[in-house]
């Protein structure tokens, strides 16, 4: 073979790597169409809830790796609720959906900042698809600020009876598992 071939091929096996790596990262970052990030998000809580709900997602549909993060609206809504898609960098399906107190509780979370958690109010979410975090099944999530002292009597792992998540921080909540039979849509 001579020098230039070789140059060549080489060249093409650059450009082909970079494109295919192009395109796998793509089709990483941009799982599903819009349509089907609502229809996922909306999938987290009860019908009444997720009908009039906005629908925000987290930038690269992954969960931020640093503070400052920001949702996108893919939805406007109507009732105060928002729900955000399946985060793709989590193992299972778990999107939920959440009102005002409950997602300034998790955005002050996300973006480590403990002076933004809510300080009163009642916070609620649900998380109603199987493969949520830590394990839990589907679940609806209490968010009550200030009352870490109120928690004590929960455990602190998840299990079929409600649970602290985060305790002892400002964050701290109460998950309860939806068992089997309850009324939800």
């Amino acid at each position: 073979m001579n020098n230039k071939f070789e140059k060549q091929v080489s060249r093409f096996g650059i450009h082909l790597m970079v494109l295919l790596m192009a395109l796998a990262g793509f089709s990483l970052a941009q799982e599903g169409s819009t349509e089907e990030r609502i229809k996922n998000a909306l999938s987290g809580g009860p019908a009444a809830i997720s009908e009039g709900a906005r629908v925000m997602d987290w930038p690269g549909q992954i969960f931020p790796e640093a503070p400052g993060a920001e949702l996108i609206e893919l939805r406007p809504g109507t009732n105060g609720w928002t729900c955000i898609p399946n985060l793709l960098d989590t193992p299972g399906n778990d999107p939920m959906c959440l009102d005002d107190v409950y997602l300034a509780s998790l955005m002050a979370r996300v973006n480590e900042n403990e002076a933004d958690a809510p300080t009163n109010g009642i916070g609620i979410g649900y998380m109603l698809q199987e493969g949520t975090p830590k394990g839990s099944p589907p679940h609806m999530m209490v968010f009550v600020p200030e009352s870490e002292e109120a928690y004590g009597d929960f455990p602190t792992t998840p299990g079929p009876t409600p649970w602290i998540m985060f305790p002892d921080t400002p964050y701290a909540h109460l998950m309860i598992t939806m068992v089997e039979g309850a009324a939800v849509e």
